[in-house]
Parts: C-alpha cells; sequence; structure tokens
C-alpha cells in the first residue's frame, strides 16, 4: 500500500495519525488533544468545527445584484488608489479573447504590495492586479476564510500526489504574510457593475474552467 507523508511541525507537541483515502493512507499531523482520528471524516469534522467558531456573515451579492464597484483599491504595480469602476466599460488590450468579447480581465488580491510584485514577476502576469487589503471586495463577493476546505484530507492528498509526481506548487514569497484559508472566486461583472457570473471556489483547488469563462462572456455580447 502508497504512503504519503505529509508532516507540519510546530511549537505544539506533535501527533500524527494514519487516515485511509482512496486506496492511499495519508500520514496527518493533528492537534496534542486530539488522540486519534481513524477515519478521514472525522478529520474533516474537526476542521469543520473549526469554521463554525470562525463563522462569518455569510451574505454575499447574488447574480444580478450590484457590487461595490467604488470600494477604495490600489494598483499592485503602481501603488496608486483605484476601484472597480475605472475599468467598467472598457475593453482588454491584453487577451484577444477577451478583448473580442468586450471584457476586461483583472486579477483582486488581498495581500501586499511587495507580496503581489514578487507574484507579478514570477508569473509575468499582463493583466492589472488591484489589492483589497481590507477585503471589503471579498467580503461583498461572499468570499470568506475556510480551514477545512484548504486542510481537509481530499486538498493533503491532492498535494502529496502532486509532489509525489514532481508537479510543482507554488511557493510563499519570501518575508510576505499570505493566508491559505482565504477563498477566491471567478465573477464577470458588467458596465453597470451587474453581477453577470459567479463561480465561489469551494476548495482551495477548485476553480472554474477558462472556456466556461468565455463561454459566459460572450452571452454579454
Amino acid at each position: 500500500m502508497c504512503h504519503q507523508q505529509v508532516s507540519l511541525k510546530g511549537s505544539e507537541q506533535e501527533k500524527r495519525v494514519l487516515v485511509p483515502w482512496k486506496n492511499a493512507e495519508v500520514l496527518l499531523p493533528v492537534m496534542a488533544n486530539v488522540e486519534v482520528l481513524p477515519l478521514s471524516e472525522e478529520w474533516d469534522g474537526i476542521l469543520q468545527r473549526i469554521d463554525q467558531s470562525l463563522k462569518e456573515d455569510d451574505t454575499g451579492v447574488e447574480l444580478g445584484d450590484t457590487v461595490p464597484v467604488n470600494v477604495t483599491l490600489t494598483d499592485a504595480r503602481t501603488g496608486q488608489e483605484t476601484s472597480l469602476m475605472q475599468y467598467l466599460g472598457h475593453q482588454s488590450l491584453v487577451l484577444e479573447q477577451i478583448s473580442d468579447s468586450g471584457g476586461w480581465a483583472i486579477v483582486v488580491s488581498f495581500g501586499d504590495q511587495k507580496g503581489a510584485q514578487q507574484w507579478l514577476v514570477k508569473t509575468s502576469c499582463p493583466f492589472p492586479m488591484l489589492l483589497d487589503s481590507q477585503r471589503k471586495v471579498y467580503t461583498a463577493f461572499g468570499l470568506h476564510r475556510f480551514v477545512s476546505k484548504v486542510w481537509g484530507v481530499e486538498e493533503m492528498v491532492y498535494y502529496a500526489e502532486s509532489m509525489a509526481k514532481n508537479i510543482p506548487l507554488p511557493n510563499p514569497s519570501q518575508y510576505v504574510n499570505d493566508d491559505p484559508q482565504q477563498m477566491g472566486g471567478d465573477f464577470i461583472i458588467d458596465k453597470d457593475g451587474v453581477v453577470q457570473y459567479m463561480y465561489c471556489s469551494k476548495k482551495s483547488i477548485d476553480r472554474p474552467s477558462v472556456q466556461d469563462i468565455l463561454d459566459n462572456l460572450k452571452k454579454l455580447q
């Protein structure tokens, strides 16, 4: 039987438990006050209870709602203040498929400018990147923080299998604080700031296909 070991070291006493998952076994660290986790469901259940204790307001925009396009954001490249309003009704000059559909791709992040600039260099991202340090836009779109959606067994297995296959995983930027519990999403808003498409990630590895986004963008033409 295949064994994948995921070891996270911390200041607390570290314990490990063998959890069965899809014909494999994953060795997961557990908190010192947890003695045994015989099933993967129990591990995920603990994380879900943590989420309940950290529960935030579940409200967020829905299809047809108008988003707060005037919220002050920061341009990751220049450091200047801006907002989503500055991009509504304009066409992208970067990606032909988006431009042909009359759209503009924008990346929004909660991180700081230093980390954002490192990410832009590393990925060669050509799109505008705006920083929402107070996460007002994230909150408006119903994008919250979850422990269970990031550190669940399925996600741990995904990362372990990727490492076993030598698939490169994202590395955190040096000296930059990150928040892996923050969920993301993909949205299309029209020139009036109305939500026409929304996809809130259910897991940290969950994203819609580019084709799905382009197909929905074309419907607005």
